[in-house]
């Protein structure tokens, strides 16, 4: 507030517009006025308040029963643990469907397996149906010698390049 005093002395604002921004430090100073009467609140305002203090005593009780939940946990951390072990859910052993060599049977995203990535269930039957249809295998020409142009080659990036070069 004595910030807006200064600024509002060079300012030629009369004193009595500083005083109505801030009565409570201006009133040690003015002993004889009086203080200025409450103003009204609407409905609206009154409503909004009410909404307030709901919305704050439910972050306190929130608060609370986190800060209740934390102390128990310190008491005793295998209680802890053993909540957290409840929370996950247990699948029952995977049994692939798909027969053996043939192209893997998908299932729907409903299935508990196929929720997240689970690498049994997803990678099962593939393995068996690759090496059904010769994916392992070098091709040959009807010599009995390797085709040379089978071959596979995979691209290494470049270093990362730093500095002048750039």
């Amino acid at each position: 507030m004595l910030c807006v005093r200064y600024y509002l002395q060079y300012q030629d604002v009369p004193r009595g517009a500083v005083a109505a921004a801030d009565p409570q430090q201006d009133a040690g100073q003015n002993p004889g006025t009086a203080p200025a009467p409450a103003k009204v609140k609407t409905e609206k305002e009154l409503e909004k308040e009410r909404k307030k203090a709901e919305k704050q005593a439910m972050y306190e009780k929130k608060k609370a029963a986190k800060a209740e939940a934390a102390t128990a946990a310190a008491k005793n951390p295998k209680e802890k643990e053993k909540a957290k072990k409840a929370e996950v859910e247990v699948l029952p052993p995977y049994v692939e469907d798909t027969p053996e060599g043939e192209k893997k049977r998908l299932k729907p995203f409903d299935d508990p397996y196929y929720s997240s990535y689970h690498p049994v269930a997803v990678e099962s039957a593939w393995y068996s149906w690759w090496e059904k249809e010769g994916y392992f295998k070098p091709q040959f020409t009807p010599e009995g010698n390797v085709k040379p142009e089978g071959k596979f080659v995979i691209v290494v990036p470049p270093p990362n390049v730093t500095g002048a070069l750039q």
